[in-house]
């Protein structure tokens, strides 16, 4: 007879100790465990996951994943890099890993990181999704979680994954419920746009980039794109998410202490779409040929913050994103006169989730919209100056009434003015 317990454990039932690995359960998909030789039924997963959410939120905690390569460090083997280790404050780390001892990783960690993972961890229970291998995640994890304090065991790495995947899914981790979870990632698009997902640009704006290799899952087990030699560090956008997810969670919590439903993607999903609400985005320039529009990740996350985006210019289009100020819609934008942006603009309202200002973000040199004169008919003028030059004849004609002794020079007076602007009025 089969086995039907939930858990195993190194191919051997947890329970009762049979050997299940060459056992597979029909019914059930198997869930992996934080750990890499333990499996659970789908069933137990979901079980356990019912009971760690009712103890977070009795704690007034959510849960907070969070993606490492670009979200949170930066990682190169670009041997220069060496040469900065051990400087203050660059927080640069060498990474070996026990598959590739010939090779140095130097990790780079965000600027505030250690604070920031603090900070969350008093209002999250902490997990790392990443591409990565396991012992990669693992290694840099231990950099700014020592102890294992903030994330405990709760890695998800590629194996976990499946190497063939392509994509995240939070249902490898919370496969019953994700209403009270909360995803940050440098990448939309390996979400599929998830509702839970609050997008963080990537830390490599602060980076030369240089002639390198670019890494790939076999070479490293990490998830480079291309090495970079350090050349300003003032990045302070983990500051920013920082609020953005105290806000999240304060949502959350006010609206289950008013009894009212409390749903993470339904709180995203409605400070997104404020951002934009009513701007209506045509590109310019930007999307590249080949790519349909939809399809293209500005015009995503456009929408995603609430903006309608068309691929043509219409009456109610307001803004223009463009990396040029020379094609066909931007001199029609300029004749209509529509707003002609940047990309940086949209990037700045995605980031801050607020509709920033676009006045520092205007594409430089545009030209000059026309000034187009109003032309009259010959005849309407020579009307219109001819029902003039009988307003002063008017005119003279109040003074002489004005002159007359015993006359009410008021209700004469009123009764002029009404006539001129009754024939005002008619002009």
């Amino acid at each position: 007879m089969d086995c039907e317990h939930p858990v195993r454990l190194y191919g051997l039932c947890a329970i009762c100790g049979k050997d299940v690995s060459a056992e597979y359960i029909l019914s059930e998909r198997l869930i992996v465990c934080r750990d890499e030789e333990t499996t659970e039924s789908q069933n137990e997963a979901e079980r356990i996951e019912k009971e760690t959410q009712q103890r977070l939120l009795s704690v007034r905690k959510l849960s907070l994943v969070v993606d490492l390569d670009q979200t949170v460090l930066h990682a190169t083997i670009d041997p220069s890099m060496g040469k900065l280790v051990g400087q203050p404050g660059l927080e640069i780390y060498p990474v070996v890993l026990p598959e590739s001892p010939g090779q140095t990783y130097y990790i780079k960690l965000r600027p505030h990181l250690r604070e920031f993972m603090t900070s969350m961890a008093s209002l999250f229970e902490l997990h790392v999704y990443t591409m990565g291998s396991r012992s990669y995640a693992r290694a840099v994890v231990e950099l700014f979680d020592p102890d294992g304090r903030l994330f405990y065991d709760r890695i998800l790495s590629r194996e976990d994954s499946g190497i063939s995947e392509q994509r995240k899914d939070l249902k490898r981790i919370f496969p019953a419920d994700d209403s009270s979870v909360l995803v940050i990632d440098d990448r939309a698009d390996i979400w599929n746009y998830s509702r839970n997902l609050v997008p963080v640009p990537p830390y490599i704006n602060r980076f030369k980039t240089t002639p390198s290799l670019l890494l790939t899952e076999d070479d490293s087990g990490i998830e480079g794109r291309t090495d970079a030699v350090i050349t300003n560090d003032s990045d302070n956008e983990l500051q920013l998410i920082q609020r953005i997810l105290e806000s999240l969670h304060d949502e959350f919590f006010q609206r289950m202490e008013k009894g009212q439903r409390a749903d993470v993607k339904e709180i995203v999903d409605e400070r997104r779409k404020s951002v934009l609400s009513g701007v209506s985005i045509v590109f310019s320039g930007v999307i590249p040929l080949g790519i349909p529009p939809s399809h293209f990740e500005m015009w995503r996350l456009a929408e995603t913050f609430g903006a309608g985006c068309q691929t043509q210019i219409k009456e109610d289009t307001t803004h223009l994103i463009s990396l040029r100020n020379d094609t066909d819609k931007v001199i029609s934008a300029v004749e209509a006169g529509i707003v002609v942006v940047r990309p940086e603009w949209l990037f700045e309202c995605i980031k801050q989730w607020r509709r920033v200002p676009y006045e520092m973000f205007l594409v430089a040199d545009l030209p000059i919209r026309e000034t187009r004169s109003i032309e009259f008919d010959p005849d309407e003028l020579r009307a219109m100056r001819e029902e003039l030059e009988g307003l002063e004849d008017l005119e003279d004609s109040l003074e002489e009434f004005e002159s007359l002794d015993g006359l009410d020079e008021e209700p004469a007076r009123k009764r002029m003015r009404m006539g001129s602007e009754s024939d005002i009025s008619l002009i």
